[in-house]
């Protein structure tokens, strides 16, 4: 239809009805600029559908005006259904994997990656994800394809972030950029997996973030190390003092230095007027005092008790080791971690390195450096304390000997545990998963990977080396060379008879030839029939009388008479009945057992002054009832290194019980040092030190903290009673000594001192 110019305007304003349904017109400029100056509006619903071209059309709001308004004013009228695009009537379906959502789109949008959809999809719903689900990414402003909430995506499917150990509170979550739960850390970026961190691993790993899990102040694989500013408190990290105070750590490190050399004079300034006292002539020795004899107790229990608190941090490492799986609540973990603050301070006791970097918090100073001088320092300095001990005995005949002796006993804990640590490779996480070769890493150096600086296992491996062998090796010839100087003592018994009211002590020499005999006789050096006698009737009186006791020396023994017995014996000792003890039970024994050490501590005063080696274990040796018992040395430091070795180790608890269980036995069963408040006390440590095994793998604090605890109370039981038979027979045999060579009667008072 072609209409003259106006005419739409004239019938609308004449109010005539125009009825064009079905016709389209020539010219549409007119309808159009009636349209464009709101003369003529749309309906608001569709008054045509053709889902067959996919289009749809407004009608005219006039009830003057009838049209058909695909054909009448299309372009303004018309547009693309949902699903299709173009424009006006000419639009065209959305191929696969597009579409469109809104009324007369120009354009089809294509769906989110990773996603498909049919032909003429009308909205983005109808997009079908390879994973997860469509949902509207905030950081993006677009829809995305991605897991939802708690799922994270891995290769093309989406897995639990529990499973991961991954953080994954927002929707479209990807698994090698999800930031890990508090206590997991990655090793790597961009990496799927995660690891448990060390513990306390939730105060260690709680950063949250993608690209670093370790809290302030911690750094390093799996965060065990401390970053600058911060210095190692324990297995926690710390802040470090301001620059003042770390020069006052250097100042005080300075000084333990020269309080250390301090010491190292008194105690050789000291042996030098031991050795010159020996020298000179004899006096007679001061009356005994109970103070001195719980002076006595406390120097031999003292390298007991340090000795418990070196091996107390060494099993403490099972704490460390536990898996997760094995406790019921994280929670507990950390509060058991935060609750041994005193750890580090007993870490002190080792007396090595490591403890006195930490002491002094030398990482405030020196950073790495302190870290990585004190990992190699550790297991070194004894050993090298060891060779210059090698050097003092060139210039001081047999300090150099005791110095080493004194060394082993202090720091042989410490240097082995360091040894442990620089050998030690870290390759479980703190829930035992492997981390693999190419992520595990030094325990002593986390900086460096198991398979980097092979000169710190060759090292490691050299003071091991010494540890394991070359000490007890040293320690085993000391031993064959007290037997071979000692070994005519050890075929002599003692045997006592009555004779009225007096008790006569006779000696026995086992000699199986006369070449056996001519052997065994005694020698330069060895002990003399006469002070055999004094040794054997010491022996005797000690274990069978209490009070005043007279000695008479005669023809091949010695006679002994109680001339005033003790106030506290309640009756007086009758002579049948206590030969029938000695015969039937162990005072027999420990009367023989006393005689021998006796005798062997007069050999070895006479073999010290040509034999700088005894000489200088005297002391040594002197622990021991009987100097053969030295073994118990050797098999101390074993057992500490296959100690050290079982807590390193995974599912090691069985090793670190049984370990000190077997020591705590034999000593308690053996009985081999001379203060018999010491084998009680010893026997006490380990299995104490057993139990902290348990507690420290259990958790259990209380059991770990009474495991350090009760051999000091036992100790405090101790002072009431410092003295023992064995130390009053040594007591009694150097005062009566130097009165051998008199003919008169000897006169003892026997009894045990007492507070």
């Amino acid at each position: 239809v072609r209409l003259a110019p106006g005419v739409l305007q004239k019938a609308l304003s004449g109010g005539v009805v125009l009825n064009l349904r079905g016709s389209s017109l020539v010219d549409r400029s007119e309808p159009r600029q009636l349209f464009e100056s709101g003369i003529l509006q749309r309906t608001d619903g569709f008054e045509a559908t053709d889902e067959r071209k996919g289009f749809a059309c407004h009608g005219v709001d006039s009830d003057l005006l009838q049209v058909s308004p695909e054909l009448f004013l299309p372009e303004n009228f018309c547009g693309c259904l949902p699903g299709w695009a173009g424009a006006s009537t000419s639009c065209k379906r959305c191929a696969n994997d597009t579409y469109s959502e809104r009324f007369n789109s120009s354009t089809c949008r294509a769906c989110p990656a990773h996603s498909t959809s049919i032909a003429g999809s009308s909205s983005v719903e109808m997009c079908t994800c390879n994973f997860g689900k469509i949902h509207l990414d905030p950081t993006e402003g677009d829809y995305v394809c991605g897991c939802v909430e708690g799922q994270a995506l891995q290769g093309r499917s989406c897995v639990p972030c529990l499973e991961l150990h991954l953080n994954c509170s927002a929707p479209s979550a990807v698994a090698a950029k999800a930031p890990p739960l508090r206590g997991w850390a990655r090793l790597e970026r961009a990496t799927e997996r995660t690891f448990r961190c060390l513990e306390p691993a939730e105060d260690r790993c709680r950063n949250g973030t993608a690209l670093s899990a370790c809290a302030a102040g911690y750094d390093g694989p799996l965060c065990v190390i401390c970053a600058p500013g911060f210095r190692s408190a324990g297995s926690l990290c710390k802040p470090c003092a301001n620059f003042r105070q770390s020069r006052r750590g250097v100042l005080a490190f300075g000084a333990a230095l020269s309080v250390a050399a301090l010491v190292a004079g008194v105690v050789l300034w000291r042996r030098r007027a031991a050795l010159a006292a020996l020298a000179a002539p004899a006096s007679p020795p001061p009356e005994p005092r109970a103070r001195d004899a719980v002076l006595q107790l406390l120097c031999t229990a003292g390298p007991l008790l340090l000795q418990l608190g070196q091996l107390w941090v060494v099993v403490s490492a099972l704490a460390m080791g536990a898996r997760v799986e094995s406790r019921v609540q994280e929670a507990e973990e950390r509060s058991f971690s935060e609750a041994f603050k005193e750890q580090p301070y007993v870490q002190w006791l080792q007396l090595s390195a490591q403890g006195l970097q930490t002491a002094l918090s030398l990482e405030c100073s020196f950073g790495s450096v302190a870290r990585t001088w004190a990992a190699l320092v550790e297991p070194l300095a004894p050993l090298l304390l060891l060779a210059l001990c090698g050097v003092v005995e060139l210039f001081f005949r047999s300090a150099g000997i005791d110095l080493a002796l004194k060394t082993v006993t202090l720091l042989f804990v410490g240097g082995a545990t360091g040894c442990g640590n620089l050998l030690g490779c870290q390759e479980d996480d703190g829930g035992g998963n492997p981390l693999g070769k190419q992520h595990a890493f030094r325990v002593a150096m986390p900086e460096l990977k198991c398979s980097d600086a092979t000169w710190v296992t060759a090292l490691g491996w050299l003071c091991a080396f010494a540890y394991g062998v070359l000490i007890p090796i040293c320690l085993l010839g000391l031993m064959m060379k007290q037997h071979v100087t000692l070994q005519a003592c050890r075929k002599t018994t003692a045997w006592a008879i009555k004779e009225g009211d007096r008790l006569v002590v006779r000696l026995h020499e086992f000699q199986g030839n006369a070449k056996a005999a001519a052997k065994d006789m005694p020698k330069e050096g060895g002990a003399s029939e006469p002070r055999k006698l004094l040794a054997a009737a010491v022996a005797h009186a000690v274990v069978l009388f209490r009070g005043k006791v007279r000695m008479q020396m005669d023809d091949g023994g010695v006679t002994l008479e109680l001339v005033q017995a003790a106030e506290n014996v309640a009756e007086p000792y009758d002579f049948s009945d206590m030969l029938l003890e000695i015969k039937s039970s162990s005072n027999a024994q420990r009367c023989n057992a006393i005689t021998r050490m006796l005798m062997e501590r007069s050999i070895l005063e006479e073999a010290e002054k040509s034999d700088r080696v005894l000489a200088g274990a005297r002391g040594h040796l002197a622990k021991y009832v009987w100097c053969q018992d030295v073994w118990v040395d050797i098999m101390m430091r074993l057992a500490t290194v296959g100690l050290v070795s079982a807590c390193s180790m995974e599912h090691s608890l069985g090793f670190s019980v049984g370990i000190p269980l077997v020591v705590g036995i034999m000593v308690g069963a053996l009985q081999p040092y001379v203060q018999r408040q010491d084998n009680d006390l010893q026997c006490c440590c380990f299995i104490c030190l057993a139990a902290a095994a348990v507690g420290f793998d259990f958790h259990l604090i209380w059991l770990a903290r009474a495991a350090l605890a009760l051999p000091f109370v036992v100790l405090c039981c101790q002072i009431k009673h410092p003295d023992c038979p064995e130390a009053l027979a040594l007591r009694l045999f150097q005062a009566l000594e130097p009165h051998l060579e008199r003919a008169e009667p000897l006169e003892a008072e026997v009894e045990e001192l007492r507070l």
